[in-house]
């Protein structure tokens, strides 16, 4: 029979695609539990980003076996992976199939091929396709590109094109990389699904405050979420994390003493009850993602473009740092997840249990929406507060500091970066100079966040009276433990 090249044209490029061996030496998602501790931390955002990846393509492999066992007697999982992780870092969006792309001859209509592929593999292609685009899939991404790119149906073809600029002008300069935008992503997912980051400080980040449970929808959207994993069940997932929702309410915040549940001599059955009732809230909004995490404007902005060429290092060689000048966020969702976690019963003039039970007998989407709105200076205090205190435990989940890693990536002299990064291998464009541009930048999010709240939180303090009559409120007492 003939060679495979001389039967299909795509075969020269499928060949020079990276081999699992390859993608092992740097893509996050092939590397070893240990070693992705080791590198991004333990339960860090980033961290669960890049195992949800490998859950998925792990899950859709063995759903593929179980349903087929020639697959599973011809494809090897490793080989799977291979494909399915070139396929995702490599692969374009040119939109839903279009009327001048239908093939009667042998598909049908393109209603009655779409249908097929609905009813045979429950896939929805209305909703997109994805396609490999040689040449296209060369050029690296940058939030700031020199190069823009769509898909014409007509021509069945992508078209490319050097991007304007504020100016109004054009063009890519002599000897520069050709770059285009994968997308609006953060560190974390460009990491997690490319195997790279800019490190440049032009993508957003994000601050966690989950610091007590995983989230079961880990962003990935229809791609896949723990809420509908096959790898565990859905009732089983959510049980779980109820009892890691539980240590939230442990800490009492703004009660004199600990509230003890009934039957161990209870001593504020009130407060026993509000408890309950923020147990059954927290569970209605642990999976929804703007409730716990933050999104962080860039560290630098349009006026740091991309350098000449992705493979060498350009100025600005100092790491990323946040202008606090310039940065913006948006704090509400969580301080309104906070003012839950700390409300008391003096809250809503006294009937903050009846507000909770009220909104919770509201059917479960009324529930879901439910935020609990500004109240009382001390309640804000004992929010913000409580925003510092989950920002501390999940900081401490990093296997360094933004100090360290400011010093590592900078290579400073007197602070033993030099010798740490030469120490740890940390080369430009290495996937350990990926790993602490990704840490780096959850953990500088972590302490703008943090250092925020805690600032509004001292400036409510002082303005409800003097340390020592304060502390003898019962409203602003903020526990450290539980």
């Amino acid at each position: 029979p003939a060679h495979p090249s001389e039967e299909d044209p795509m075969m020269p490029y499928l060949e020079m695609l990276p081999t699992y061996e390859e993608l092992a030496e740097f893509h996050p998602t092939l590397w070893s539990d240990s070693y992705l501790v080791e590198q991004l931390g333990r339960h860090t955002p980033a961290a669960v980003l890049v195992r949800s990846f490998r859950d998925m393509m792990d899950s859709e492999y063995d759903a593929l076996c179980a349903a087929s066992k020639q697959f599973a007697a011809n494809v090897p999982r490793e080989d799977y992976l291979a494909a399915r992780i070139n396929v995702m870092s490599r692969s374009f969006g040119p939109g839903p199939p279009s009327p001048s792309e239908e093939d009667v001859d042998r598909y049908g209509s393109l209603d009655e091929e779409l249908a097929a592929y609905q009813e045979t593999a429950g896939i929805d292609l209305t909703l997109g396709c994805r396609a490999m685009s040689p040449i296209l899939d060369t050029w690296d991404s940058h939030p700031h590109p020199n190069a823009e790119w769509n898909y014409d149906a007509e021509s069945r073809a992508f078209v490319v094109w050097a991007a304007s600029n504020d100016a109004g002008g054009g063009g890519i300069p002599p000897h520069h990389d050709v770059l285009v935008s994968y997308g609006r992503y953060s560190d974390a997912f460009l990491l997690a699904k490319f195997g790279y980051v800019n490190g440049d400080g032009t993508s957003h980040t994000e601050a966690y405050v989950n610091a007590h449970h995983g989230l079961l929808d880990v962003g990935l959207m229809q791609q896949f979420s723990y809420l509908s994993w096959s790898g565990q069940d859905t009732t089983d997932a959510l049980d779980n994390q109820a009892k890691e929702l539980v240590h939230y309410l442990t800490f009492d915040d703004g009660y004199g003493e600990c509230i003890r549940p009934p039957g161990s001599e209870s001593n504020n059955p009130e407060g026993w009850a509000l408890k309950q009732l923020k147990f059954r809230m927290l569970q209605k909004i642990a999976n929804q993602r703007d409730r716990w995490v933050m999104q962080v404007s860039p560290r630098r902005g349009k006026d740091q473009g991309p350098g000449f060429s992705s493979a060498v290092q350009s100025p600005p060689a100092a790491p990323p740092v946040f202008d606090m000048r310039k940065m913006r966020f948006d704090v509400s969702k969580l301080v309104a997840t906070c003012r839950l976690i700390t409300l008391t019963n003096e809250d809503y003039e006294g009937n903050a249990q009846s507000v909770l039970a009220d909104a919770l007998n509201g059917g479960e989407e009324f529930a879901a929406s439910f935020v609990v709105e500004k109240q009382t200076d001390a309640l804000e205090y004992r929010a913000a507060s409580c925003i510092g205190r989950l920002v501390d435990m999940m900081l401490r989940r990093y296997p360094s500091s933004v100090a360290k890693d400011l010093a590592l990536l900078s290579n400073r002299s007197g602070s033993n970066g030099a010798a740490e990064a030469s120490s740890r291998n940390l080369q430009y464009g290495s996937k350990e100079w990926y790993a602490a541009h990704v840490r780096l930048g959850e953990m500088q999010s972590l302490e703008v966040l943090g250092g925020s709240m805690m600032q509004h939180a001292r400036r409510l303090r002082n303005g409800l009276g003097t340390p020592s009559a304060s502390s003898k409120n019962p409203a602003l007492i903020v526990r450290r433990k539980p």
